[in-house]
């Protein structure tokens, strides 16, 4: 293997260490914040999309308004 092959491979390795570093910093700053069951409480329809919000942790998110007709009732 040529000179220039290993320092090509060592500037590989060194930015796969870093990127898995990243990672794991991003793992553990995610795994000590606490996961919250939402409990949405959502406006009622009135377009295409209604805010709603989290009744725990106050997160803000849209949810679609759509009927489904897969799922009506063939009255």
């Amino acid at each position: 293997m040529t000179a220039y092959a290993v320092r090509e491979i060592e500037k590989v390795v060194e930015e796969a260490e870093a990127v898995a570093a990243e990672a794991s910093v991003e793992s553990t700053n995610m795994a000590n914040s606490p996961a919250c069951a939402h409990h949405w409480i959502i406006e009622p329809a009135n377009g295409p999309v209604s805010q709603g919000q989290c009744q725990n942790c106050l997160e803000v998110r849209d949810f679609k308004n759509f009927v489904d007709a897969y799922h009506q009732d063939d009255n």
